[in-house]
């Protein structure tokens, strides 16, 4: 009798082929679990961003008073989401004009929060005379600056 050789797989062979392919699919998934995951973080983001956005064309930072502005306010955007935002004042060289930073923090319907900070320049005359100690300094700066100017042309 004549003996033929042995074809196909021996049962540690193919028990090894599954476990490598049992192991591959394990780490796909869970690749694909942290894809899905970081896609949906990122969507969250760009969604509260926009909320943002829109949560500032919402305020009239001009109607408020420097208090109100620190006190802050809260807005009920369209998904839901609550929005916090408070602001500080903070006076310019230039006259009427002021920088706002606010604090914007958003709060979706699943309870996350986001923080966004923004800086914003608004003129408004009746936030200056609120910050009359902050005139009286802009015009002594203003007067030495000229004076110091004098100088220099008369020493050409």
């Amino acid at each position: 009798m004549i003996q033929r050789p042995q074809t196909g797989f021996t049962l540690v062979e193919v028990l090894l082929a599954t476990a490598i392919f049992a192991l591959s699919i394990f780490y796909l998934s869970i690749s694909f679990n942290n894809a899905l995951e970081a896609l949906y973080a990122n969507s969250i983001h760009d969604e509260s961003e926009k909320t943002a956005h829109w949560a500032l064309s919402q305020i009239d930072f001009t109607l408020y008073t420097e208090d109100e502005l620190a006190d802050g306010d809260t807005l009920l955007a369209a998904d839901e989401s609550i929005i916090y935002w408070y602001a500080d004042i903070l006076p310019t060289r230039m006259i009427d004009l002021f920088q706002l930073e606010i604090l914007l923090i958003i709060q979706s319907p699943e309870n996350v929060e986001r923080e966004f900070e923004f800086k914003k320049l608004l003129r408004n005359a009746e936030w200056y005379e609120e910050i009359e100690s902050y005139e009286v300094e802009l015009l002594e700066y203003k007067k030495e600056y000229f004076e110091e100017l004098e100088r220099v042309r008369e020493q050409l």
